[in-house]
């Protein structure tokens, strides 16, 4: 079995696929990470972007929504760690070490986050716990105990998750390290926040 499982997963990413790229290869050839890259259609050059990376597990995205990406990610990847690269986030210098520090120090644990700050049109300076897939690193068993991510949500399926995770007991952890830039743009799916609104409280009803 694979050591680490970089998860990229893309849609449309042309102002941000380099970057991810850059980042996806950085961790391939410090940490011996497979990537599974997972793109739903793109018509803007991301798949050519990605398809020029050798080594790399390309995918076309075989349903719809962000849950059905990463949930097919997951099915390819062999990797006893997971860790999930949203095209539009950044990960800090530094991340994956310290979180599989963090884990290989802690073997009860089994998720470790960090903390992010916001960039783009919402710039402010206020750090963020990074309860989200691109700020963590998962143990592979997680997902075995917790199962995949809910198709049910198209925004907040990263909500339920580790709403779940935590009612069925998962022991996570969080460096106080900022190692996550979240880009705030126009085309994040957190801005059809009616929409996200109902998620959340469909997510808080189904776990009280």
């Amino acid at each position: 079995m694979t050591d680490i499982s970089v998860i990229l997963v893309t849609k449309n990413a042309q102002p941000f696929i380099a970057d991810a790229i850059r980042q996806a290869l950085a961790c391939q050839s410090k940490h011996g990470a497979e990537v599974v890259a997972i793109d739903a259609g793109s018509t803007d050059g991301t798949w050519e972007a990605l398809s020029v990376n050798d080594g790399w597990k390309l995918h076309r995205q075989k349903g719809d929504g962000l849950a059905g990406a990463r949930n097919q990610g997951l099915a390819s990847a062999q990797g006893e760690f997971i860790a999930f690269l949203d095209a539009d986030d950044a990960w800090l210098p530094g991340k994956m070490i310290r979180q599989r520090e963090a884990l290989d120090a802690a073997p009860e644990i089994d998720v470790v986050s960090c903390l992010l700050k916001k960039i783009g049109i919402d710039d402010d300076d206020v750090l963020h716990p990074a309860w989200t897939p691109s700020g963590c690193l998962f143990r592979r068993r997680a997902f075995d105990r917790v199962g995949l991510f809910s198709a049910r949500y198209q925004i907040a399926c990263d909500h339920d998750w580790f709403m779940r995770a935590r009612k069925r007991g998962l022991k996570m952890a969080a460096l106080d390290a900022l190692l996550l830039h979240k880009r705030i743009h126009a085309e994040n799916l957190s801005h059809d926040r009616g929409r996200y609104r109902k998620e959340l409280l469909h997510i808080f009803r189904n776990l009280s």
